[in-house]
């Protein structure tokens, strides 16, 4: 149903000589995953195991329900080799493997319930009465809601780094030169004003790019 709606967007390319391209760098890492097991059987014959690619000129690739993977314009156009676009779709493969969208939906499930907790607690707090008793209802309201917040926040980085670690062995498994993901990162860390400003860490939905580019480093022994 969201791919129906993304193909008809005027911002869906639907290039042949692209495309092929694109396939010719997603195949391999596609095997590499049923070798590996990351793909089992079932998955195989439900998704789709799809890359598309969208007309927008940022650096970004992203993954969708059902095995979709979108890649942007911009993204292609930074890379200078097949290992630099590799490593991304390797890592936007995983998510897809490690089914994140479906943990990411139990997990906001769970922080959910946090934030139901915390607003019982907040009630009885309050019924207390006195000023003690709605400072005391305000403070379990608000603590338990910066919980589930940060609670989130904080399963997106883990999964995060578990899609750039399988990521990489996926790419290298496929005989891409697993260099290309250092590289790719160091020009994601360039192509964005924001990253690693040292502003607020604790907030970001990804990891520090400093700290993917010295992960992915560490990775290579250098």
């Amino acid at each position: 149903a969201i791919m129906r709606e993304i193909r008809a967007d005027p911002d869906y390319l639907d290039d042949p000589i692209l495309l092929e391209y694109l396939q010719s760098l997603w195949q391999p890492l596609v095997a590499q995953a049923r070798v590996r097991g990351n793909i089992t059987a079932d998955m195989d014959q439900r998704l789709a195991w799809e890359p598309f690619l969208v007309r927008d000129r940022s650096v970004n690739a992203f993954a969708l329900p059902g095995g979709f993977v979108g890649v942007h314009l911009g993204l292609i156009a930074v890379t200078a080799t097949r290992d630099e676009l590799a490593s991304v779709l390797g890592h936007e493969l995983s998510h897809i493997t490690q089914r994140h969208i479906a943990r990411s939906i139990s997990n906001s499930k769970n922080q959910s319930l946090i934030s139901l907790a915390s607003l019982l607690v907040g009630v009885l707090a309050a019924s207390r009465g006195g000023t003690s008793g709605a400072d005391a209802a305000n403070a379990a309201i608000v603590g338990g809601q910066a919980l589930a917040a940060q609670g989130q926040l904080n399963f997106s980085r883990d999964m995060e780094r578990e899609a750039d670690r399988v990521g990489f062995a996926m790419m290298s498994g496929a005989g891409y030169a697993p260099g290309g993901m250092a590289a790719m990162f160091e020009k994601m860390d360039q192509s964005s004003r924001l990253n690693d400003s040292g502003g607020f860490a604790y907030l970001r939905s990804h990891p520090l790019t400093s700290e993917r580019i010295g992960e992915a480093r560490a990775r290579l022994g250098t």
